[in-house]
């Protein structure tokens, strides 16, 4: 059974009406009261009883006695441990609320010792319920400390073990580092006794003599281009050249960016030349190397200018090239172009020839307006003997207003006359031949004919 079952009428006499406080607080209890204190005890009684009627045990403990007997107002011995239990709730559940639970306390206390008599001896003894609560609360609280100790070793465990292992990392590092260095080192001084040994062992060989020979000079070591007043050969093949010329061991030039050598082309150890592009060595002789046995091999002025004259020659020559190939690609590609369009226009004859076989009973009537002057009679005379123009067609005839020329001498082709001159005026917007009259006057002959009326088509065409 709920509450709302034994729920009555609101208990009579010393609490009085509920009212709230001028402040807009909470809301407090007019009447009669013993003490200061008595008015928030009696608050805190009315907060149990009306806890108990609307059986809202979420929100405080109400002890099972109570809840047995269902009583419908809370004896004044009972209130003490309900407003305990309700000030122990605020405690926990709001922060903000400690004030409150303060004055709580104090009521409780005050009303105590007045309702300590009131109380049965039997009530004195703590209640089991709340025994119990009170006892898991505890050990809950205690579980949860435990957890987080335990958690907190745990962390300071693996950041521990994370600490250890980066500085396990790092002495490694080092010790690679150092072991690297070391061995570094021993290759160094290793390769320094090595090449010690060999030039004990195989001195380097002496430098040759300079010689010149062509045009090319061998220069000695201790000097450059420069300072003898030669110039430095930087093309390989004009370096190949000039080991030929002198009589080198070796003819063929190997390319070098290395810096600190000589200028150009140079012969390295009597049996080696090479030729350095690199332009930090611009200037550079063997007087740059001590010791070494790299000797600068370089060019007179002369031979400077008659190579100029001949690459320049040369490159004139591979111009011309270049200019007659291009010609002559130009020349297929246009050759290309008019076979193409040859095909294409034979090809196009043939399908006309085609289509003409295909329809067979088609046929035309073709006329032209020919002058009797300037190139028009003799043009359609060629037409006429090659069998083209009008006179491909089935019927043909030629329009003109005489039979011979000017000069009396007979037109080369026959002619049907039309009455009326055939010359015209020049004008509108573009100046042409306004022949509009003497057109009609042809197509009226043709009507009058009536040669049409035999064919298919009807074809003007001009000469």
């Amino acid at each position: 059974q709920g509450c709302d079952s034994v729920r009555g009428p609101s208990p009579p006499g010393a609490l009085g009406p509920r009212r709230r406080s001028r402040g807009g607080g909470a809301p407090t209890m007019a009447g009669p009261s013993r003490s200061t204190v008595a008015p928030v005890a009696e608050d805190v009684e009315w907060d149990a009883h009306e806890a108990v009627q609307s059986n809202d045990e979420e929100r405080m403990f109400v002890p099972a006695p109570i809840r047995e007997r269902g009583l419908r107002r809370l004896p004044r011995w009972a209130a003490v441990p309900a407003a305990a239990t309700a000030a122990m709730v605020l405690l926990a559940a709001w922060p903000s609320a400690r004030k409150a639970a303060r004055v709580a306390s104090t009521a409780v206390s005050t009303g105590a010792a007045e309702a300590l008599d009131e109380v049965p001896e039997w009530r004195r003894k703590p209640d089991a319920d709340m025994m119990w609560q009170a006892g898991a609360m505890r050990q809950a609280m205690e579980t949860q400390g435990a957890d987080a100790e335990e958690e907190a070793k745990l962390l300071a465990q693996e950041a521990q073990k994370r600490t250890a292992a980066e500085e396990a990392r790092e002495l490694a590092a080092a010790k690679a580092r150092r072991e690297h260095e070391a061995e570094r080192a021993k290759t160094a001084e290793l390769s320094m006794f090595l090449r010690a040994a060999d030039d004990i062992v195989h001195p380097a060989p002496m430098p040759l003599p300079a010689r010149a020979s062509g045009g090319y000079k061998l220069l000695p070591v201790n000097t450059s281009c420069a300072l003898s007043g030669l110039l430095p050969i930087d093309v390989r093949t004009v370096c190949e050249d000039a080991a030929r010329e002198l009589a080198l061991s070796d003819t063929t030039a190997t390319e070098t960016g290395r810096e600190g050598v000589p200028e150009g082309c140079y012969l390295h150890n009597q049996n080696v030349l090479f030729v350095g592009f690199n332009l930090v060595n611009k200037g550079r002789g063997s007087d740059c190397m001590g010791q070494d046995t790299r000797q600068q091999v370089c060019m007179t002025p002369s031979k400077k200018k008659e190579f100029d004259e001949a690459a320049l020659k040369e490159a004139l020559e591979a111009r011309k090239q270049r200019e007659a190939e291009e010609r002559a690609r130009e020349e297929a590609e246009r050759k290309k172009a008019k076979d193409e369009a040859l095909r294409a226009e034979l090809m196009g004859v043939k399908k006309w020839e085609q289509d003409e076989a295909n329809v067979p009973n088609v046929s035309f009537y073709c006329f032209s307006l020919m002058l009797p002057f300037g190139y028009e009679p003799g043009l359609l005379k060629e037409q006429q003997r090659r069998g083209v123009g009008i006179f491909a067609c089935e019927e043909s005839m030629v329009f003109s207003n005489m039979t011979t020329f000017t000069s009396g001498e007979k037109l080369p082709v026959a002619v049907q006359v039309i009455e009326g001159s055939l010359s015209v005026t020049y004008g509108g917007r573009w100046m042409t031949a306004l022949n509009t009259g003497v057109f009609n006057r042809i197509w009226m002959k043709v009507i009058n004919l009536g040669n049409y009326r035999n064919h298919d088509w009807v074809v003007k065409v001009d000469p």
